[in-house]
């Protein structure tokens, strides 16, 4: 037993209600610091006394019981630590019989995202415990809930709702890293990890065609369209996200004008993404300042074009992380509005977003004969294998020539 943490029934004196009554808490001392945590129970000072006497009644050694079970829940969890700290032991001390449940875990991590300004992160981790909770009709879920047979039915029950396999990757994937956070801080052990390659296995969706042909580019380039416009500008949005290695909306309104050396023509920032990981060494991408890109940002730029200003009027100073989210969305949304109104005009194969041109940069440059090594930088990856996921498969013209070369024996 860890001797080091001692645990203690408390009678909160401090706190008195209006009949009279103190809470019971739980008292754990450890390194000279005390915690105290609450219980159901409620006594007057002489009932406490009397519960804990020896030589209580009947009546009173069944709630001296209570009492004592709780302690005993308590001196199991710091038996099975090896490591006492108080955010372990509340982890565990909150879950029924002291077997973590994964709300506390989720809800300690969105915290950790929140103060992190990871926001939209931290939303996809609250959607995922949510449709967890909705698929048991539950409002806890301890970790030994679930396993491969429950993965597998909530899978089932994902699709049975019309969400596509891309949208239960979505779901567990942030699951999955629960469950890794748990077995780190030693207070699960790996025999209940479902997520091995023996057993249960997040589905992932076929990658969809999102990346245009160079002609479908050219025709997105070069559309006409009335100058000042709400599709001009989307127009031009699409085309600067593109032309800047395929940088999504976040970084592109969150570019801030010292990210901009007009004199050596280049655009140097730090993904969002990786700003706010605690990874060191990270590396800023470097983009060449084309003409085409410069002409953009002076058509649709903030003046005065001050270090500190947002290049692009979608993002103030003073905003909150969670308004700074909001605007983005929004004003990705409508851009995409507008860009859907191109793509349905140019009768393009592949519904025109803002995500389309991260793609078909990446897909270009592929086909031009780009290393991936290269695409893999430019577009801020920290592997390759993520870089695989942006890049499409080569036109059928192209597999159709490849194919005749067989016959080529000469």
């Amino acid at each position: 037993m860890n001797k080091i943490a001692r645990t203690q029934i408390y009678l909160d004196t401090r706190y008195k209600s209006k009949k009279n009554l103190y809470p019971v808490k739980l008292r754990v001392t450890f390194n000279r610091k005390q915690k105290y945590y609450n219980t159901t129970f409620n006594y007057s000072k002489k009932e406490f006394l009397d519960i804990m006497s020896p030589n209580c009644n009947q009546t009173n050694k069944r709630k001296q019981s209570k009492l004592t079970d709780i302690q005993s829940v308590a001196i199991k969890i710091i038996d099975k630590l090896p490591d006492f700290t108080f955010e372990r032991f509340e982890k565990m001390f909150k879950s029924p019989n002291g077997d973590p449940i994964i709300n506390t875990f989720y809800e300690s991590y969105i915290k950790k995202l929140i103060s992190n300004d990871q926001i939209s992160t931290a939303n996809t981790y609250k959607v995922s415990l949510n449709s967890l909770l909705k698929f048991k009709n539950i409002e806890k879920i301890k970790f030994t809930d679930i396993d491969v047979d429950f993965l597998k039915k909530y899978e089932k029950w994902q699709i049975s709702k019309g969400n596509s396999i891309s949208t239960v990757g979505v779901h567990l994937r942030p699951l999955r890293t629960i469950f890794n956070i748990a077995i780190e801080d030693n207070i699960l052990g790996e025999v209940y990890y479902p997520f091995k390659k023996n057993k249960y296995q997040i589905p992932k969706a076929l990658n969809k065609k999102r990346a245009f042909s160079i002609d479908d580019i050219k025709k997105i380039l070069f559309f006409e369209s009335e100058i000042g416009s709400n599709i001009d500008r989307a127009k031009d949005i699409w085309t600067f996200s593109y032309l800047c290695n395929g940088m999504n909306m976040k970084d592109i309104f969150n570019l801030k004008y010292k990210n901009i050396d007009f004199k050596l023509k280049k655009i140097q920032f730090i993904r969002a993404k990786t700003a706010n990981t605690h990874r060191q060494n990270i590396t800023p991408i470097i983009i060449p300042l084309l003409n085409e890109t410069l002409s953009i940002i002076n058509k649709w730029g903030n003046y005065p074009q001050n270090t500190e200003s947002y290049v692009f009027p979608v993002l103030e100073e003073g905003l909150s992380p969670e308004k700074q989210v909001s605007r983005i969305k929004q004003a990705t949304k409508v851009i995409n509005k507008y860009l859907d109104i191109i793509g349905k005009q140019l009768h393009l194969n592949i519904k025109l977003t803002t995500y389309t041109a991260r793609h078909s940069y990446s897909t270009v440059q592929k086909r031009k004969g780009t290393s991936i090594e290269y695409i893999s930088e430019s577009l801020g990856h920290t592997s390759i294998s993520t870089t695989q996921l942006y890049l499409d498969s080569f036109e059928d013209e192209t597999r159709l020539e490849a194919a005749k070369k067989l016959l080529e024996f000469d």
